[in-house]
């Protein structure tokens, strides 16, 4: 009978020299439930239009599938000649899908963290990873960014009324993890402000929103002219050039895109 390329590759990988095998009996380092949340939180950046090299190719199954979770072997498109080793971790990430009302023409649109993986078992040309864990769904088609421990920030929780405000250094908040439109205490936002504009990691920022009213004789909203209200507080989680991630810790309503993203002073 004769084999097919997808069963050579499967086999070719399961027959791993003494070294790989010892390295696949090495347990990840442990994470505190902070860090597993701050891990699958997405990183402050946008979809760039280069396509990522390491990819996920499909599974070391029985069946065809392209849904994976916890404890899945991934087959990645890549290996030794592209710098895999055995005992590597790797986020598992993908562009955010929106609907086509979104797909916009100038619109950038954010990265989600699926979960990460380690590498058990690699050749030249190819891989196996085990998902170690999943945030979501893992998907074929995802593609492999280094992993990094993440540190929770140094400073307590924000609480309401802690800091001095600045004002005249206020963002808006964009959206909240993939492109949601409404955001709950623990997840995670966007704001317009980043380590350009001197955002860093663990600062604290102060949720506020201009609230609006409904102008009958003109069928729309407008500003109600009303001092802005409190929302919640959140601290930033990862910073990029000119955004900023950023975890609500509380919240008296839902955040929404447009609410303003004040920063605490220390």
């Amino acid at each position: 009978m004769p084999r097919t390329p997808a069963f050579v590759l499967a086999v070719s990988l399961l027959i791993v020299p003494p070294p790989f095998a010892h390295a696949q009996s090495v347990a990840a380092t442990p994470l505190s439930s902070d860090q597993l949340t701050l891990a699958c939180a997405p990183p402050a950046a946008f979809v760039e239009g280069r396509r990522p090299a390491l990819r996920v190719a499909g599974a070391q199954d029985t069946v065809a599938r392209s849904v994976f979770d916890d404890h899945d072997l991934l087959i990645v498109t890549g290996g030794m000649s592209t710098g895999l080793r055995v005992g590597q971790q790797y986020f598992v990430r993908r562009p955010v899908s929106v609907p086509n009302y979104a797909n916009r023409f100038g619109v950038r649109h954010p990265i989600l963290t699926a979960g990460w993986v380690r590498i058990v078992a690699t050749n030249d040309g190819s891989s196996t990873a085990i998902v170690e864990p999943a945030c979501s769904a893992i998907n074929t088609g995802d593609y492999l960014d280094p992993f990094a421990v993440p540190a929770p920030p140094a400073t307590t929780p924000p609480t309401s009324g802690s800091g001095d405000l600045d004002f005249g250094m206020m963002g808006r908040v964009m959206f909240g993890q993939e492109e949601r439109s409404v955001v709950s205490p623990s997840e995670f936002l966007f704001i317009d402000r980043g380590a350009g504009q001197g955002v860093d990691f663990g600062a604290r920022f102060a949720i506020y929103r201009d609230v609006q009213e409904f102008v009958p004789e003109k069928g729309r909203m407008r500003s109600a002219r009303l001092p802005l209200a409190a929302i919640g507080d959140g601290v930033v989680v990862a910073s990029g050039p000119s955004v900023a991630v950023v975890q609500l810790m509380t919240a008296r309503d839902a955040v929404r895109p447009g609410d303003f993203a004040v920063p605490r002073r220390h």
